[in-house]
């Protein structure tokens, strides 16, 4: 088979691509125009909760950054306190009387 096959090569692939103009401006006006002329639809309440969650969150840098230092001072205070909470607890008599009690025997 591969002997009688030299002179024909395969052709090659063809799509039928024609590109479009995208504007985001007419995309995001179109949603707002569909997403106020359902008033009572269950399902365009829906839509409008997730687009308005989605375009806050990707749309502002700022608030972003800003959620991040806030998650982060509040980590650092968290692991703060349980620092502080822990250096007291093993200062403490109570505490050195139970570590006691589990070593000795009996």
């Amino acid at each position: 088979m591969g002997l009688f096959s030299f002179n024909k090569r395969p052709k090659h692939n063809s799509f039928n691509y024609t590109p479009r103009y995208y504007d985001p401006e007419k995309e995001a006006l179109d949603q707002q125009v569909n997403r106020h002329s359902a008033q009572n639809d269950p399902e365009a309440a829906k839509d409008r909760i997730r687009s308005g969650l989605k375009s806050r969150y990707r749309g502002d840098k700022k608030f972003r950054a800003s959620e991040t230092k806030k998650s982060n001072v509040r980590l650092v205070v968290i692991i703060g306190v349980l620092i502080g909470l822990s250096m007291l607890l093993m200062q403490s008599d109570g505490f050195l009387k139970i570590i006691q009690s589990f070593t000795t025997d009996g």
